[in-house]
This record gives structure tokens, sequence and C-alpha cells, in this order.
């Protein structure tokens, strides 16, 4: 298993990756279809909100740093 550390690192990742995709959707909002665009807005939702989930159940854990 992965320490702790790296698991935050790696949630904080899925957070921007999140992030960014949505920017970039929301950029190339004319250019891109509908159903990529919801695509893509579905995708960076699940990822931000997976991602801060992911990192409060880390940060919740009784163990410290």
């Amino acid at each position: 298993m992965y320490n702790r550390v790296v698991q935050i690192r790696l949630a904080i990742i899925y957070v921007l990756v999140g992030c960014v995709v949505y920017a970039l959707s929301c950029i190339f909002r004319e250019d891109l279809s509908d159903f990529f665009l919801g695509f893509c807005k579905g995708s960076s939702a699940v990822l931000i909100f997976g991602g801060v989930g992911y990192l409060i159940k880390l940060l919740t854990k009784k163990k410290s740093l």
C-alpha cells in the first residue's frame, strides 16, 4: 500500500486534473459537440468530487502524517 503522503498527492492530482478538464471544456465550449462537452464536464465533476472525498477521508484518519 502507498504511504500517506503519496496518497494525499494522488488525491490532489485528481482534483487538479478535474479542474483542468473543466477549464478546457469551458474554454472550448463553442467548438465541442454537446455530447463531448457533457462528457468532459461530467468526468471533471467525478474527478473533483472523488478527489476531494478521498482527500477528506485521508485527512480525517486517526493516524498523523
